[in-house]
């Protein structure tokens, strides 16, 4: 009775370690994303004597979509493709913006399991348009942006082909003003915490 113990717990091993292996094994497809949808408003809190500034109104959508390919075991390289729109209101002055982005990706998935650890590294560039109104006056302009950063965190597989991903991320982004002679350009360092879903194929 203990040796068909010992021999069920070695097939039941062997079985979900082949399962764990496959996938994330070579030539498996990687199909994902994550998105935000958020809407409000607030104060500005400016005050002269007894006055309040009039209230700050916001909507913004975010849609990454990526994919990829394993090209070897564990190791997957794609490309996300970010979207985002938003609209700020305060008063008669508006600012709209729409960006989309192309950043290739390689991502490493470690130990085997339900939970496993994963490291990413990204390089990207991106088209960003703002238009602003301020009562009644039109003015836009564009910025062309370069980005790259690292990222590590856990992938929970709750099956042999979806996870929930949940990675912790440094990024560096450099925009450039191209309706701008001089060369002006923002430099932003951002640390934030991605949270999507990937598919595996």
């Amino acid at each position: 009775m203990k040796t068909l113990k010992k021999l069920l717990g070695i097939v039941i091993f062997i079985a979900l370690t082949t399962i764990a292996i496959a996938q994330t094994e070579q030539g498996n497809f990687l199909i994902g994303g994550s998105s935000n949808f958020s809407m409000g408003g607030g104060s500005s809190k400016a005050k002269t004597n007894d006055t309040e500034g009039d209230p700050t109104k916001f909507i913004s959508f975010n849609l990454s979509p990526k994919g990829g390919i394993f090209v070897i075991d564990n190791f997957v390289v794609g490309a996300s493709l970010p979207i985002s729109v938003s609209r700020n209101k305060y008063d008669d002055y508006k600012v709209i913006s729409s960006g989309i982005d192309f950043i290739p990706f390689a991502r490493y998935y470690f130990l085997e399991g339900d939970f496993r650890p994963v490291a990413e590294a990204f390089f990207g560039f991106g088209f960003h348009g703002y238009k602003t109104v301020d009562d009644g006056d039109v003015e836009t302009n564009n910025r062309v942006g370069v980005m790259f950063g690292l990222g590590g965190g856990v992938a929970y597989f709750i099956n042999d082909k979806v996870s929930i991903d949940a990675l912790l991320k440094y990024g560096f982004t450099r925009l450039s003003y191209t309706d701008m002679d001089d060369d002006y350009r923002t430099l932003d360092h951002e640390i934030g915490i991605e949270v999507g879903i990937s598919v595996i194929l």
